[in-house]
């Protein structure tokens, strides 16, 4: 029994070492006219038991994308997303399929950036 009850907690750790981790599959990304933001869609996949993320972020250029803070889009689901600055404080974000998904977050601003939707 002793060995047995040693064990257990290894295997657990083990076991949930592996939970909670998520892979981002990065579809596109597009770097503003003024070289100072990026745009970043990606797919979020964090297992069997949810539903593939569309992601859109809006970042720095000298910073991560994954920043939860910078998300401005979120569907559920796989889709295409193209990215198109229209100026340096312009986004259009072009997703199709969107309309049959759930989309969770659809912001029309991030600081001084807009954003529209096609």
């Amino acid at each position: 029994m002793t060995r047995i009850s040693a064990v257990i907690p290894l295997l657990l750790l083990f076991f949930y070492s592996g939970c909670g981790t998520c892979d981002d599959e990065v579809q596109s990304q597009s770097v503003s006219p003024d070289k100072i933001v990026e745009a970043t869609s990606f797919v979020r996949n964090c297992g069997a038991t949810t539903d593939y993320s569309m992601i859109v972020s809006i970042h720095r250029t000298d910073n991560d994308y994954k920043d939860e803070s910078d998300f401005v889009f979120v569907a559920k689901g796989r889709g295409r997303l193209q990215l198109k600055w229209a100026g340096p404080k312009a986004l259009e974000i072009y997703c199709e399929g969107c309309e049959r998904k759930d989309v969770f977050r659809r912001l029309t601003a991030l600081g001084d950036i807009d954003i529209s939707y096609r």
